[in-house]
């Protein structure tokens, strides 16, 4: 998968999260937290 594209959906994941956090989901939100730090994870990989 291209590195960018591993990037991209990660600040998606992370502009959802705060999304989530602003409206009161906090549970919700640290899912997407975990999706973000997963996704910063593999755009390292990706290299």
């Amino acid at each position: 998968m291209a590195q960018w594209l591993i990037w991209s959906v990660g600040i998606v994941y992370l502009i959802v999260a705060i999304d989530l956090f602003n409206k009161g989901n906090v549970g919700l939100g640290l899912a997407f937290i975990g999706y973000f730090v997963g996704n910063v994870g593999l755009g390292l990989a990706a290299k």
